[in-house]
């Protein structure tokens, strides 16, 4: 039997439930099965993620609970199916804004990473341009600053791109 509520979800007739089992209602097997979980405001258990389907062909996941009781000496079984549609959705947009999040920290950290060797080696090529290159004494140390800071650009550059391929 059915509540009015399974009713409605399904769209069908209590007349029209009553023939069907529960093999006739799902469209697909689960989408994923979860270590039973006690649901502590009664004695259900989650069991399962499914996508279910609607008397008119439209599907819908649902989030399965299957537990027993005793009533009048009787082990009597109960089946709760709640439609997640929506809160599936809102998990998505989360996923989706926290995605947003992190690739904006991730520009702003290259951004900052790549502006330290590109400003030593601007200044250091300004110093050699300026009459650095007149200082004996110092000239080599500029151009090894320079080539250090041009090695950890590139560094950062391979890094990029190896990591643009992985997500590829």
């Amino acid at each position: 039997d059915a509540n009015e509520a399974a009713l409605k979800l399904f769209g069908y007739s209590r007349g029209d439930f009553l023939d069907k089992n529960l093999k006739d209602i799902s469209a697909e097997k689960a989408l994923r099965t979860v270590a039973p979980q006690e649901c502590p405001q009664s004695h259900l258990q989650l069991i399962s993620i499914c996508q279910q389907k609607r008397k008119d062909g439209t599907g819908f996941p649902a989030e399965v609970t299957d537990g027993t009781f005793k009533w009048k000496d009787r082990i009597m079984g109960i089946r709760v199916e709640r439609d997640i549609t929506q809160r599936q959705k809102a998990e998505e947009a989360e996923k989706l804004r926290h995605s947003e999040r992190m690739q904006r920290e991730f520009v702003a950290t290259v951004s900052h990473e790549f502006r330290t060797p590109v400003a030593a080696i601007q200044g250091f090529a300004q110093t050699l341009q300026k009459g650095g290159l007149d200082d004996a004494r110092n000239r080599l140390s500029f151009v090894n600053i320079i080539e250090k800071h041009a090695k950890r650009l590139s560094r950062l550059v391979e890094d990029l791109l190896e990591l643009s391929a992985m997500e590829s």
